[in-house]
């Protein structure tokens, strides 16, 4: 081996004249380039913290970002691949679940402030702005008057806006301040011989503000025809009265786990500010994702604790009873009233099952957390419907005892329950307890199942 040249220093002192040296070992015994590699972590495996050893790293892109992949478990030696994105059909940064629910909300817009604190009183000139604004999603900064071009301008672009409210666009809906909207639109088209001059354009929105229904309508009514035709303008407003307080259609949409500051931002004031406004008043919740002939308004029972804390229970269409505390320590709960319903697939599952079988049965890790708080809250746990094929049982209406459920710290889920009745599979009354199993780390499931059968 080739000499080197040795110089030991305290801080910036030589501590002994410059020598040669062949090799230069620790006071473990351990050569320096040993001790080296072995603080950094080097390439060896067996866990603990250090460096890795990447096998690609001349193929890496610059603006890509990448997750580490060990060419075996237990392993330092692997490669970078890219972060992979989720799909309708495939897993990514987020499960094909997620991915599927994320992509079918609804685009939703700001209501304008400008047509919020319009009144039947308003100005044609400030209907006109808040058209516009609503349109352009920004306040216009151009309509100074109502002379006959801006009078054209405006209606036309507000009849084509309606309009487009009467085709397929029909159910879009609108949201301000957590209180989602309803529209009613409604456009005449143009009569006979009029050209394109539509006789009228008009947009009902129906929310929620600072406890009031609301109900503005915007109309563009034709006043003449012809080279010379101009349009009115005008706002209708009407709203709930002194003896009722709307709660913001958001509140329907809570779910566990909830905290204060969460519930603040659905209702946009404090526990205290809710439980001042509702007191002594009829509380409703106004759900616009209802046919209006299931009534959309929710009533709403109240309980104010020491003038301060808010105890809200109601029951939507879905026959769900929902219980809500709003206070310094806050919680939600909601019971089915018939029972919270697992899927069908459930009932068939095997210790054979693989576990993508598992996770569609379930729903998934969000699915079993579902049926866990589901536990927690109070509910029992019910399947109806048709069994899956292979199955010809008749219909399905078992309940499922929940025995046992683990939520571990590192992610994974353990449940264990009983299913009574005719087991098809072995042709016998009884029943099977399962055991299910989720393993965070690997995003797998399992399941073990034991049969007993009730003696004839």
């Amino acid at each position: 081996m080739a000499q080197k040249k040795v110089i030991l220093k305290d801080g910036g002192n030589d501590l002994l004249p410059k020598t040669l040296a062949s090799m230069v070992f620790t006071e473990a015994g351990q050569t320096v380039e040993e001790a080296l590699q072995n603080a950094g972590g080097g390439s060896s495996s067996g866990g603990g913290t250090g460096n890795v050893k990447v096998t690609n790293g001349s193929s890496l892109q610059k603006n890509a970002y990448y997750a580490f992949q060990p060419s075996a478990a237990g392993s330092l030696t692997g490669k970078f691949a890219t972060l992979p994105y989720a799909s309708s059909k495939a897993a990514g940064l987020m499960s094909s679940n997620d991915y599927r629910k994320l992509v079918a909300i609804k685009e939703e817009r700001e209501l304008p402030s400008s047509v919020v604190s319009l009144s039947s009183s308003s100005t044609e000139l400030d209907t006109a702005k808040a058209m516009m604004e609503l349109i352009d999603g920004e306040e216009s900064g151009t309509i100074e008057d109502l002379d006959d071009n801006v009078r054209n301008f405006v209606a036309l672009y507000w009849g084509v806006y309606v309009q487009l409210y009467t085709g397929d666009n029909a159910d879009q809906v609108l949201t301000y301040h957590h209180s989602r909207i309803s529209l009613v639109p409604t456009y005449t088209p143009p009569e006979s011989g009029e050209g394109n001059q539509y006789q009228k354009a008009s947009l009902e929105l129906t929310y929620v503000s600072s406890g009031r229904l609301r109900t503005t309508t915007l109309t563009a009514t034709l006043n003449s025809s012809g080279d010379t035709a101009t349009y009115d303008f005008k706002a209708k407003v009407e709203e709930s009265g002194d003896d009722t307080y709307y709660l913001p259609s958001g509140v329907i949409g809570i779910s566990n786990p909830v905290t204060t500051e969460s519930l603040q931002s659905v209702f946009g004031i404090t526990y205290r500010e809710l439980a001042k406004a509702v007191n002594g008043k009829k509380v409703y919740i106004y759900d616009n994702s209802q046919p209006l002939l299931l009534c959309p308004h929710i009533p709403v029972s109240v309980q104010i604790n020491l003038g301060l804390y808010c105890y809200l229970s109601w029951v939507e269409s879905s026959c769900i009873y929902k219980t809500l505390a709003y206070a310094p320590s806050s919680s939600f709960s909601e019971i089915y009233l018939g029972g919270y319903p697992l899927k069908p697939e459930v009932y068939s599952l095997t210790s054979s099952s693989d576990t993508d079988t598992i996770s569609t049965a379930v729903g998934g890790e969000s699915g079993l957390k579902a049926i866990i708080q589901a536990v927690k809250d109070g509910n029992r746990l019910v399947i109806r419907g048709t069994p899956p094929s292979g199955l010809e049982i008749g219909t399905l209406s078992t309940d499922v005892l929940m025995n046992q459920y683990k939520e571990s710290e590192n992610g994974d889920i353990q449940i264990t329950y009983t299913l009574f009745g005719w087991r098809q599979g072995g042709g016998y009354l009884g029943g099977s307890i399962y055991v299910l199993n989720y393993t965070k780390s690997s995003n797998t499931f399992s399941i073990g199942n034991a049969n007993f059968q009730v003696s004839s």
